[in-house]
Formats: C-alpha cells, structure tokens, sequence
C-alpha cells in the first residue's frame, strides 16, 4: 500500500485543525503541480486525481466528525461567524453554483483592487491582470507547441478553469460569499505560482517582459508588506502609549483599583493623544493605505469588539491585569443613556471618566 493513503489525510485534517482556509493553499498547490506536470510531460495518471480526491473528501469528513465531537465534549456552540452555523451537506450542495461564480468575482476583485486586502502598495493592478493574461495565454500556446494529447489539453483546460475555486475552496465549505484577509493567503502565492508555470530561461521577449512584470508586482507587495509591519510597529506603541496615560490619569483620580471593572469606549486610533512618528515611507498617522490588520486602535466600535480589543491589548499586549468584563460592554446600550455618561468628554480631557457602582467607565474617543 502506497504510503501517500495514510500521510495525505493526516495532513490535510492537521491543516484544517490550524485554520480551515489553509485548504485552498492545499488544492492550489495540487492543481498548480498537475498544470505543471502536463506542460513539461511528465504522466499524469486519472486514477492518481481521483484517489486524492476521495481522500481529500473522507479527510474533510473526519475532521468535521472530530470537530463536532471536541464542541460536544467541551460544551462550545457553533459560531455563527461565516454562517458557520448553516453549514451542512444540504446547504453545502446549493451553494455549489453561487460559490463557483463567487471565486471568479473573487480573483478579479483580488488582482483589480483592494477588496479583499491591500497586497499592492504602488496600486499597479493593471500590471497584474495583464501578467495574469500573458501567463494564461503563453500556457496554452505552448500546449499547443509541444502538441499535447486531446485527452491532456482537455486536463489542461479544467485544471485552469479550477484555479479560482481551489483559491477560496472554504467558499465550498461554508454558506458565505467573501474572503477577508486572514483568508487571503492562498491569493498572496497566485502570482508567484503562475509564474513559476509558465517561465523558463528561453530568451524570447514575452519571457523578458512576464519577468519584468513579476519583479514589479513583487516590489511593490514586499514595499505594502513593510508598510503593513511599519504601520503595526508605530500603531501598537502609539496605542500602549496612549493607554499607558489613561492609567495614569485614573490612578491620579482615585479611579484605579483591583476591585474595579472598566469599560473602554470608542478608538485609541480616534484620541487626540494617538501619536505616531514620521518615516522614510510616509507619515503613519492616517494610515491610509494598511491593511486593517496592521492598524492596532482602530477596530470596529461595537460591544463584542470593544471588549475583545481592550481586553487582549491589556492583557496579550501591556501585560495589564485590569479587568474588564464583557457582560459590562453587553449593558452599554443602557449605560450610554445616563446623563453623566452624555456629559463626557475624550482623554485627556479632566471629565474622560465616571465610576457607575463598581464599573469605572472611560471615554478614549466619541
């Protein structure tokens, strides 16, 4: 028995078990390797795809048998966050049409704009498209230089047409219809990947100028990487900073005890107070052009959010062990309405905070 029947699934439920989107880079790859393989005639064999596929399924099935049974054990509900809590064979079956188009739409919004995440820091989406293009037009006219066999062209032309849906397989998965960033890493390596299929050293110009295209487009994804990371660096300082005085304030006031819970409103990113230096690459301070990722202050203002964000950054980041309850952040909608609350103003202002039974409230912005 060929070892790949047992490694494979193993595999496949260990990437699932790290973050389930990681299967789109697994059928990439895959597809990659096998567009690959028939352009530089080495075999492909039917039956080898098929045996994947079968245990690519039965991989998928064990690991939602074991997810479900770790749920039960541990009491844990299913989240409703990509509708993961529609999710069955049913619904998996009707949205099989809808998440086909969808990952055309999806490759498109990726290669033409920054609807899925900023990967381009020059903006040369045109640049992309058009070495997307040439790519897929020269993969074709040099099947049909090397005279491939119907049966192969036809493996060809699927395996091409599959490309999208294997970038956002999870689509498959789960009733949704988008990708966000932390999703998008198997569109980060489309690029690079087409590149490698289609480029050899023959010194013709439509080699010379898919190689200037690809150096290019990776210039300007390393330059937006760097802006990410540098707008993460200066954000998150200027965010412990900012809280940092906050806490100093409270203690000033008397508003800073152990027994106490807090509530943190509105953004770090939003306060007067929130600082960040000038660089040899831009001024950080609008950080316009970050991916949401990077820009540490600024998150959603809802509840939930509010509390995850303070939460984690008093505690993942400062070290702070100050407490802050979520079924605290679960009352604001009545706590806004007291006219002391209305009468706040945002840090550093003297009336930033106001004390409600044992729950000091604090106003970081409006």
């Amino acid at each position: 028995v060929k070892y790949y029947l047992f490694i494979e699934p193993i595999l496949i439920i260990a990437t699932l078990s790290i973050y389930q989107t990681f299967i789109s880079v697994t059928l990439f790859i895959l597809i990659s390797y096998y567009i690959y393989s028939i352009l530089h005639k080495k075999d492909i064999f039917i039956k080898d795809i098929i045996i994947f596929l079968i245990l690519f399924l039965l991989s998928c099935i064990v690991y939602k048998i074991a997810w479900s049974v770790e749920l039960k054990i541990f009491n844990i509900g299913i989240s409703s966050y990509g509708n993961a809590d529609k999710t069955n064979v049913l619904n998996m079956i009707l949205n099989l049409p809808t998440a086909f188009i969808n990952s055309y739409v999806l490759l498109f919004r990726y290669l033409s704009g920054d609807g899925i995440i900023i990967h381009n820091a020059f903006k040369l989406y045109i640049i992309e498209i058009l070495f997307t293009i040439i790519v897929i037009i020269n993969i074709f006219v040099n099947a049909y230089k090397i005279k491939l066999q119907k049966e192969k062209l036809f493996l060809l032309i699927l395996l091409t047409l599959l490309i999208p849906p294997a970038l956002c397989a999870q689509l498959f998965f789960a009733v949704g219809n988008g990708v966000n960033t932390v999703s998008s890493f198997p569109y980060v390596l489309f690029i690079p990947m087409l590149f490698l299929l289609y480029f050899n050293y023959n010194k013709n110009y439509i080699n010379i100028i898919t190689l200037l295209l690809s150096v290019i487009i990776l210039h300007s994804t390393i330059y937006q990487f760097e802006v990410d990371m540098t707008t993460m660096w200066e954000s998150k300082n200027a965010t412990v900073n900012l809280m940092n005085s906050v806490i100093n304030k409270l203690e000033i006031m008397n508003l800073y005890n152990d027994e106490y819970e807090y509530m943190f409103l509105g953004k770090p990113a939003e306060n007067e107070m929130f600082f960040t230096t000038e660089n040899k690459h831009r001024i950080l301070k609008e950080m316009l052009r970050a991916n949401s990722y990077a820009r540490v202050g600024d998150f959603w203002t809802s509840p939930g959010n509010m509390w995850m964000s303070y939460n984690g950054l008093f505690k993942n980041v400062m070290g702070c062990g100050i407490k802050i309850n979520l079924k605290t952040y679960e009352d604001y909608a009545y706590i806004k309405d007291i006219e002391q609350y209305l009468s706040l103003e945002p840090f550093p202002k003297d009336n930033f905070a106001m004390q409600v039974d044992n729950v000091v409230i604090v106003k970081i912005s409006n």
